[in-house]
């Protein structure tokens, strides 16, 4: 299957209280779909998708035969422009980024994963690089500044050395 044109969202919600996003975007897409009825799955083949014309590329898959359906999707750009890929995220996030300032650009790579269940969100792993960027921060300049950092919005045990005991 092969998804071709522009799509519009309103918004995309995993949790209301952290915010929307992708709010009021259009986006190009050319996205070639494998639907596998026997095994009740669709896979998304590495495919581009333009906002803000910033190509982002995305794959992943639905399995709907398992019991709640599950989803894995990537999305990947290795060269995004900071103050683009500020407008397709919550404006909660981006109220934790006020006073920042990048004009090189960042490698991003956010994967989505888990059950399709209402009001559950998903796990969200992002990661980005920076290379000999140079970032203003609250007052503070850097310049030639290498940085990997990374997102998640779930526990993840022993990330960080820190270890997730549940209570008894």
């Amino acid at each position: 299957i092969t998804l071709q044109g522009t799509i519009h969202t309103d918004s995309m919600v995993f949790k209301a209280e952290k915010g929307a996003f992708l709010v009021n975007k259009d986006a190009e897409l050319n996205v070639q779909m494998i639907l596998d009825l026997p095994h009740l799955s669709l896979t998304i083949k590495p495919s581009p998708v333009y906002i803000d014309e910033e190509k982002y590329d995305f794959a992943g898959k639905f399995n709907f035969a398992q019991k709640p359906a599950t989803m894995s999707l990537r999305i990947t750009n290795p060269a995004v422009k900071f103050a683009k890929a500020k407008t397709i995220l919550s404006s909660v996030i981006v109220g934790y980024m006020q006073g920042i300032e990048i004009n090189d650009p960042i490698a991003v790579d956010v994967q989505i994963k888990g059950k399709i269940i209402p009001k559950f969100p998903p796990e969200v792993n992002a990661s980005f690089k920076l290379r000999n960027a140079t970032i203003t921060a609250q007052g503070v300049h850097l310049t030639k500044a290498d940085l990997d950092g990374a997102f998640i919005n779930y526990v993840k045990p022993n990330v960080f050395g820190l270890k997730y005991i549940r209570p008894k």
